[in-house]
């Protein structure tokens, strides 16, 4: 393909591409992109196989024109070669070489500046995206938080608190050391009712085992490395921990959410707490006790961090 007509055609490919959130997602530009760097590679590829030639005749051009000015060869009989005549020689054949260098890697220079223009393109377009997902998030946090805030004030932390988490209370059997079967009411969590915020590690997940003492060592090891995380780096999203803790499905809201560790701020933790020392949870109370395998994991975490980062 002939330099103009390769330069027309990806003139008329890239005005095509007006790089608009609306007209174009992000996959389609990735792959643009793939495309037009592979080709401007292979394009490159080929122009240094024909630069080889041009360096070369270049090369004989520049040992003439030594020559001449040395004496030893003679453009005809009777001229004189000066140093003036050399120099502007030599600047003739700079030039020249440097024109066919131009044609030979423009090519490959604009389907590869086309190819990163696709890439920044598509990243605009997810920041873009990203920056909406969280103002959205921040703003139903927000609304959430101040609407439970006002059903405290209503009925009480305690019952807000049990409405919240899906607590119900349940009448359940229980067989004493005498064989006596004995009724008791037990607080229980509706699975179905759970806040974005609370999980159940139980025998779906595939970290749990029949042993109350290793479950109960596994969540504190978990909770012990997720805090050296949240210091080290200074911010941990909750899908971190959901993936350690053998959650093999993430939240949405756990790509934005987290822990922020900034001890001056009063209002953090500046901790990752799984609630396994809330002593008012009786469910808590009997896993750390060894009765129950199972628990529930109230997370403690700060809201949306992704826009504090």
């Amino acid at each position: 393909m002939k330099f103009d007509s390769l330069i027309e055609n990806a003139s008329r490919a890239f005005s095509k591409l007006k790089f608009k959130a609306n007209k174009y997602s992000p996959e389609m530009l990735i792959a643009a992109g793939t495309i037009f760097i592979i080709g401007g590679t292979v394009s490159a590829c080929k122009a240094t196989l024909k630069m080889q030639n041009v360096l070369e005749t270049t090369g004989d051009t520049i040992e003439q024109i030594h020559a001449c000015s040395n004496g030893e060869a003679t453009l005809k009989e009777g001229a004189t070669y000066t140093e003036e005549d050399e120099r502007k020689d030599l600047t003739t054949v700079y030039i020249q070489t440097a024109v066919q260098a131009v044609k030979l890697y423009a090519p490959a220079a604009i389907l590869i500046g086309g190819g990163l223009g696709c890439m920044f393109g598509s990243h605009y377009i997810m920041r873009r995206r990203e920056a909406v997902a969280v103002a959205a998030y921040t703003a139903v946090s927000k609304a959430f938080s101040d609407y439970r805030a006002r059903i405290q004030e209503k009925v009480g932390k305690e019952v807000e608190e049990k409405l919240f988490h899906g607590i119900k209370e349940v009448e359940v059997e229980k067989i004493d050391e005498n064989g006596n079967v004995q009724k008791e009411v037990k607080e229980v969590m509706d699975k179905t009712e759970t806040d974005p915020y609370t999980f159940i590690f139980d025998e779906t997940n595939p970290r749990w085992e029949k042993d109350f003492d290793y479950n109960r060592m596994f969540i504190k090891s978990v909770q012990n490395a997720a805090n050296i995380k949240l210091r080290r780096k200074g911010y941990l999203f909750l899908n971190d921990v959901l993936d350690m803790l053998g959650f093999q499905r993430g939240t949405a809201i756990g790509q934005f959410a987290g822990w922020m560790f900034d001890p001056t701020n009063p209002d953090i933790d500046s901790y990752v707490d799984f609630g396994l020392y809330d002593l008012d949870d009786p469910n808590k109370v009997n896993f750390l006790e060894g009765y129950e395998r199972s628990v529930v994991l109230h997370m403690n975490c700060d809201g949306i961090i992704i826009n504090k980062i």
